[in-house]
């Protein structure tokens, strides 16, 4: 950035969802949205963990923004939705989104089915402040976070599995088992 002759923005991009989402962010917990499961299982840890997203049409305006406007140059800029909640509750919108009337409990690691476990240090929040980018340039998403989550829901359609496949029943299966045991 300290070159003075070479216009450079560097933007930071948070976690991306939406159609093309290669990682499928949200894909195991509309499984089981679409599958009617009466609860989803979700970590403790991941639950209270903050990480910033942005839906893919949103990052790309930003992206556009930053490209076309002469005040980016020489600027960093980080992407993304302008408040980051936790994951509990990103879950949770995508569950009203969906009409999906269960609920979302956190377990300890522990008692999590392997299946659910992630070797993540969710001690370590990935959220990003957006507000450079909106103040300076006016950035502001096109697309609301609710037609977003829409949107991504019937992107990630195609991509369900068939909820009689064999290795889906054994995970819900397990799944209720843990539940028996909280109850």
């Amino acid at each position: 950035m300290n070159v003075p002759n070479l216009p450079v923005t560097i933007l930071r991009l948070p976690a991306v969802y939406g159609g093309g989402d290669r990682q499928h962010r949200f894909l195991p917990y509309l499984q089981r949205m679409v599958d009617q499961r009466p609860t989803i299982l979700l970590e403790t840890g991941q639950a209270n963990w903050y990480w910033s997203h942005g839906y893919v049409e949103n990052v790309a305006a930003a992206i556009a923004l930053a490209i076309t406007d002469d005040r980016a140059t020489g600027r960093i800029y980080n992407l993304g939705e302008p408040a980051t909640p936790t994951h509990l509750p990103r879950l949770q919108q995508l569950g009203q989104v969906i009409g999906w009337k269960g609920e979302i409990i956190s377990v300890a690691k522990e008692k999590l089915p392997n299946h659910l476990q992630m070797n993540l240090q969710w001690r370590y929040h990935l959220a990003i402040d957006t507000s450079r980018i909106r103040d300076e340039l006016g950035y502001v998403e096109p697309i609301a976070t609710e037609e977003a989550l829409q949107r991504t829901i019937s992107w990630e359609q195609s991509n369900l599995a068939d909820s009689t496949s064999t290795e889906l029943i054994e995970q819900y299966r397990i799944e209720d088992e843990i539940l028996a045991e909280l109850s």
